[in-house]
């Protein structure tokens, strides 16, 4: 009865993830504005107002959206099982023949290590994806920037460059230009992101698990 009640858990994260993912568009464009103080952003609003102007807030906001579906299902998949694998793992190694069941805080310590490798395993695994979603969310406003850099007018950037390259487009031109190299850039960062973001969720999903009785 508690397992069926839960089946849907790893659904409802995923796509509760996908759209708090649409904010990601807006946080591209405030990071990536501090490289040219001609077109620095001076907060939220103008950053709004920049996408609606130059992409339209639909389009603006959902760059990347089929990227970011084809990365969450492999992640979601590898980050679950992943932690259930090395949860039962763990366990089996550390207590598998001892008559006493683990205490509450070797409970958690075994959740928090379980959950940051399904982080660091989900991360690796979906590296490749996120660094093409990331080109396609970003290429709109470097292009801007290397316009503006020399003194071209905003409206005359080709609505034929680099923001409109699909999926495929967008993998060639970024291994042309950085080479492997590139898909796994802000590899570091991701990682020291998500692994404290799986254990504690994991933990704390585990925690309430138990106080609610499921």
């Amino acid at each position: 009865m508690h397992r069926a009640s839960s089946a849907p858990t790893p659904i409802l994260v995923r796509v509760t993830r996908l759209a708090i993912r649409r904010l990601r568009a807006l946080k591209f464009w405030l990071t990536l504005s501090c490289s040219s103080s001609r077109h620095r952003r001076t907060g939220t609003w103008d950053a709004l107002k920049k996408i609606w102007l130059y992409e339209g807030v639909p389009k603006g906001l959902f760059r990347g959206f089929s990227v970011t579906v084809l990365r969450d299902i492999p992640f979601a998949a590898t980050y679950f099982a992943t932690y259930d694998v090395t949860k039962r793992a763990q366990t089996h190694l550390v207590w598998g023949d001892l008559p006493d069941a683990p205490t509450a805080v070797g409970r958690t310590v075994n959740h928090l290590i379980a959950g940051a490798w399904a982080g660091i395993a989900a991360s690796l695994l979906t590296m490749p994806l996120d660094g093409i979603k990331t080109r396609m969310q970003t290429d709109r406003l470097l292009d801007r920037e290397r316009h503006a850099q020399r003194a071209v007018p905003a409206a005359a950037v080709s609505p034929a460059g680099p923001s409109q390259r699909g999926i495929l487009g967008t993998t060639a031109a970024l291994y042309r230009d950085e080479g492997m190299p590139g898909f796994f850039r802000g590899v570091v960062p991701r990682l020291l992101s998500v692994i404290p973001s799986a254990s504690i969720t994991f933990a704390s999903y585990e925690v309430f698990k138990r106080l609610l009785g499921a």
